[in-house]
């Protein structure tokens, strides 16, 4: 074999024994890609990780930086010697709490007899043959719980005096509300519809006209004066049930937050810069501290007394009364001893929780206002129930109020 030949079969050896034990340069970028991948992979996982941990660390901190639970605690006897005090002069949320001082500005507004007057009129040529009316209806009054059974009284008004079709319009009042309502225009649309559909097929008004929001003129005859139950009772049904709608239309007949407001100050003596109201029923954000929402609940016993009148008049028996407290305070031997207002925010000022009364035991009555924010609302309600349930066995137990319901 020539010298040439013998080099050539060598580097054709060297060749083969290359390719099966020396990966070519496409397999060997393969491996690489594989092994990189799997290095992103690790790397990955481990930012995730990471990312994980400063996720949890971070909403560790957001719990750490909330506002901490606070408890606001007032507690006096009926000479006003203070057995409990904790945090008395803080402002706090009171949530419904607030409608006590709705409630006694409508007491020293207008006093617990009194009665919201509805007036209806009409105008125009009755056709007594076919009882229709060519000519208007008005609605005067300014009942913060003006219903569908005092729309069926004017309804039956009505229907004495033989109408039963008005093509003219139905006016309502700028103060009129139906059911709540804050408009006007929509609870004389809602009236217009009971005149129609409410007293059944015996008793119908059709209104052909438009419903507006106006004056009755003076040439317009009264049909009649429709009365409402007397403000105690009104007062009693708001503040058990603790109806926000109704409690708002109170404030708005007294005069709205700007009264209550100068009510606070001028006739409770709270001072400017120590009470915020911001509506009549406890929405949104409201604040006055233990000390002086205290003044507002012996300012409320003032003036029933002067009425010879008790709280359990107006506000709800825990056990006994229908609405906030009637699953409170229900053991037989406390069932009746409490009499108080709750306040219940779920969200706003992250959760608030109040209860301001008097609470009655073998050896003496006692005040309280309890505040509590920035916590779990059936917590708060249960720490507020162990409190006054301490308070009554530290004194020889519970004692019922007098109260028919």
């Amino acid at each position: 074999m020539s010298k040439n030949r013998k080099i050539t079969a060598l580097a054709l050896i060297f060749s083969l024994i290359a390719s099966t034990f020396i990966a070519t340069p496409t397999e060997a970028d393969a491996r690489q890609a594989r092994k990189s991948t799997s290095q992103k992979h690790r790397l990955h996982k481990k930012k995730s990780r990471k990312g994980a941990s400063k996720s949890k660390s971070r909403r560790k901190k957001a719990q750490r930086i909330r506002a901490p639970h606070q408890l606001g605690i007032l507690i006096e006897s009926q000479d006003g010697t203070v057995i409990q005090d904790k945090l008395s002069d803080k402002c706090f949320n009171p949530a419904s709490a607030i409608k006590l001082l709705t409630a006694y500005g409508a007491l020293k507004t207008f006093g617990p007899t009194h009665h919201f007057a509805t007036d209806l009129y009409m105008d125009g040529d009755l056709d007594t043959a076919n009882g229709v009316l060519q000519g208007n209806v008005y609605i005067q009054g300014n009942d913060p719980e003006f219903g569908k059974a005092d729309s069926i009284d004017l309804l039956k008004a009505l229907s004495d005096n033989g109408v039963k079709k008005i093509e003219g319009k139905l006016i309502v009042s700028d103060s009129f509300s139906l059911y709540c309502s804050n408009s006007a225009l929509y609870s004389g649309k809602g009236l217009s519809k009971i005149f129609r559909y409410g007293g059944g097929p015996d008793q119908s008004v059709i209104i052909e006209g438009p419903v507006e929001v106006g004056t009755a003129p003076q040439s317009a005859q009264l049909v009649t004066t429709h009365q409402s139950e007397e403000l105690r009772s009104t007062l009693k049904h708001m503040l058990s049930r603790s109806l926000n709608n109704a409690a708002e239309r109170i404030g708005s007949v007294i005069g709205g937050v700007p009264k209550l407001r100068k009510i606070a100050v001028d006739d409770i003596g709270i001072p400017q810069d120590s009470i915020t109201i911001t509506s009549a029923s406890g929405l949104g954000q409201n604040r006055i501290s233990p000390k002086h929402m205290m003044q507002v609940l012996k300012a409320l016993e003032t003036e029933l007394d002067k009425y010879h009148m008790d709280f359990q008049n107006i506000m709800p028996v825990a056990g006994i009364d229908n609405g906030t407290l009637e699953k409170r305070f229900t053991g037989e031997s406390e069932k009746g001893s409490v009499v108080a207002k709750t306040g219940t925010l779920t969200t706003t000022d992250g959760g608030v929780s109040a209860l301001v009364g008097v609470m009655r035991s073998q050896k003496e009555d006692l005040y309280f206002v309890i505040f509590g924010w920035h916590g779990g609302v059936h917590s708060m309600r249960k720490n507020q129930d162990v409190l006054i349930r301490q308070l009554h066995e530290a004194r020889g137990g519970p004692r019922a109020f007098e109260y028919s319901s």
